[in-house]
């Protein structure tokens, strides 16, 4: 019976989804632009576990650009960023680093990022995975969770 009602709520739910994803895909090019903050998350092996992260991005079609700060205490790292937004989907990529304070024998990652445009909690987010890179190896992957406030009438 349980099996039932989950089946068949499915099959009530899954066109409103449908809908709310291509909602979803017109609202991303007007609401991805500008500032994003949030949180960077990094699994055992970073400097931290948790990171204060901002981008600021603007678009040209389907390109993105823009450019990202990470922080971790007294520590930050800014960097030129570009993407591109296919429906949905927000995939982000560090070009370089353009300024750092870091403690000596580390290195911020250039970070790619597959992210996802949600609407929850009445915000605009992206939220996704992260890996990186720095030059003598590859980074411990974790999340990113960034927000921009919706527009209210």
């Amino acid at each position: 019976m349980r099996f039932f009602l989950i089946l068949t709520s499915l099959f009530f739910l899954w066109p409103n989804l449908q809908a709310q994803e291509k909602e979803l895909a017109v609202m991303a090019p007007l609401m991805l632009a500008g500032k994003w903050t949030g949180k960077l998350t990094q699994d055992k092996g970073g400097i931290a576990r948790t990171y204060y992260y901002e981008i600021e991005i603007s678009l040209d079609g389907q390109d993105i650009v823009g450019t990202g700060m990470i922080r971790a205490g007294r520590m930050f790292g800014y960097f030129n960023l570009k993407g591109r937004l296919e429906g949905t989907k927000v995939t982000l990529e560090d070009i370089e680093i353009t300024n750092e304070e870091i403690k000596e024998r580390a290195a911020w990652c250039l970070k790619k990022m597959p992210l996802k445009f949600r609407f929850q909690d009445s915000k605009y987010k992206l939220i996704g995975p992260w890996s990186g890179v720095v030059p003598w190896r590859d980074c411990s992957p974790g999340e990113i969770e960034l927000e921009k406030a919706s527009i209210r009438a």
